[in-house]
């Protein structure tokens, strides 16, 4: 394969002392320049990340907020006949243990339900399950939760009626 010859630029940068440390490890490493090791990170960035991260961040959210508009209230309606708090715990207690969303704990104060939702599928996965859990509950419940999004794990705090 035949490499186009590009013009280049020279940009200058300031980094912190440790983060030159860093790429100069990660490059030695790799056996190449740390010029050569940012070429490629930013390169990948200009090609895919800057792409990516939008599409995924935008089309998910979206997604997941069609899915928790519709898909809930139609389960509950089919599987216990009412949309209540009570179902709705039990729906993601199902969603858990047989569809395999998450791991599934209920703890509650007597004031307060907190549920958390273990998984081991990153950010990208709690934001997922906090908007189709937030649209899911508005739309078949009528309450609106408060959710603390971890990189392992989603809670979900509901105030007891």
């Amino acid at each position: 394969m035949v490499k186009e010859n590009k013009k280049t630029v020279l940009r200058t940068i300031r980094l912190s002392k440790e983060l030159d440390e860093l790429l100069q490890n990660d490059a030695n490493s790799k056996r190449i320049s740390v010029g050569a090791m940012l070429s490629n990170i930013l390169t990948k960035y200009s090609e895919w990340d800057r792409y990516a991260e939008k599409f995924a961040m935008i089309s998910l959210s979206i997604k997941a907020r069609e899915i928790g508009a519709k898909i809930p209230r139609e389960f509950l309606m089919f599987w216990f006949k009412r949309t209540d708090l009570e179902s709705y715990i039990k729906y993601i207690e199902l969603l858990c243990n047989y569809g395999n969303f998450a791991r599934f704990e209920l703890k509650t104060d007597g004031q307060t339900y907190v549920i958390t939702l273990l998984h081991d599928m990153g950010q990208k996965w709690s934001l997922f399950l906090r908007y189709v859990m937030e649209e899911g509950m508005m739309t078949s419940v009528g309450t609106m939760p408060r959710f603390e999004v971890n990189m392992g794990s989603l809670i979900i705090k509901i105030a007891m009626p």
